[in-house]
């Protein structure tokens, strides 16, 4: 499979490097001025937060990895082909069980937040839980008849 063969569009890139960036700055600032422990969240300051930027977000990163990739020829690139078709087949699995994953995994936030700083061992976090999630549901994926509904 061949992911298009358009030019590179260095503008629409930076346009979501910015979006990207904005987004994440309105976040912080937002939730540096509500200025409350984790604990203490809401589901209304969790919304009003970080879903407000969830589209734009989202939106933003799509564009971004089309473009890095447009011109990926799939057959050149095996592997990053099959990481990637791997990651995008067990989404739905990684949606399903996120919560119990996150929930499971906080000690992970706690060791790395001393040597990281809090955003970025959040990001680090999000990534890691992700990945267990996925790998999780990579091998429940092995089971005959699993795959169907995951």
């Amino acid at each position: 499979h061949r992911l298009g063969s358009e030019k590179y569009n260095s503008k629409g890139t930076l346009i979501c490097i910015g979006v990207i960036a904005v987004s994440e700055v309105m976040i912080i600032i937002m939730t540096l001025h509500r200025n409350l422990p984790f604990e203490e969240f809401t589901v209304y300051d969790t919304g009003l937060y970080a879903g407000g930027f969830t589209f734009c977000l989202a939106f933003a990163i799509f564009y971004l990895v089309k473009q890095i990739f447009k011109n990926c020829d799939a057959n050149k690139h095996k592997v990053l082909s099959w990481i990637i078709t791997t990651l995008g087949g067990c989404t739905f699995g990684v949606y399903l069980i996120e919560v119990m994953v996150r929930g499971q995994t906080g000690w992970i936030y706690d060791k790395i937040e001393p040597i990281f700083g809090k955003y970025p061992s959040a990001w680090l976090w999000c990534i890691s839980v992700f990945l267990i999630a996925a790998v999780i549901i990579y091998i429940l994926r092995l089971i005959p008849g699993v795959k169907k509904i995951l």
